[in-house]
């Protein structure tokens, strides 16, 4: 199996309920999880489907987040610590796998104070 891109997780760590925040997204067709947070009280992040790539998936959630309206953005801008983790599935097989996160896409996560995360998970052993 070779290494690939899986998704991008949106990921917040707030103080505050963000009802509005979960509920919106649910609205957009995404599975939202609130959980007990370690550095805040809340940890809230959902997953919505990639786009094909990483550069692209990331540009596409930076606009998504930019044009939220008011009320729903005040969640992102309110939290403690806003992240983008993005999920590869470890392979073992060459060649290596490849993305890049354009300057344009990099620029958008540093207007919105966000921190990109990387996950890597292990590949099968079936």
């Amino acid at each position: 199996m070779r290494s690939k891109f899986i998704s991008v997780e949106i990921a917040l760590h707030s103080d505050h309920e963000s009802r509005e925040w979960i509920e919106w997204f649910q609205k957009q067709d995404n599975h939202v999880d609130k959980v007990s947070g370690t550095d805040a009280k809340w940890f809230i992040y959902f997953a919505p489907l990639p786009l094909g790539d990483v550069d692209s998936t990331i540009s596409s959630l930076c606009d998504a987040i930019d044009e939220l309206p008011e009320n729903i953005r005040a969640h992102w801008d309110n939290a403690i610590r806003r992240q983008q983790f993005i999920g590869y599935q470890a392979g073992l097989e060459w060649p290596c796998l490849d993305n890049r996160l354009s300057h344009d896409t990099l620029v958008k996560v540093v207007g919105l104070n966000a921190e990109l995360r990387l996950a890597i998970f292990p590949s099968s052993t079936e």
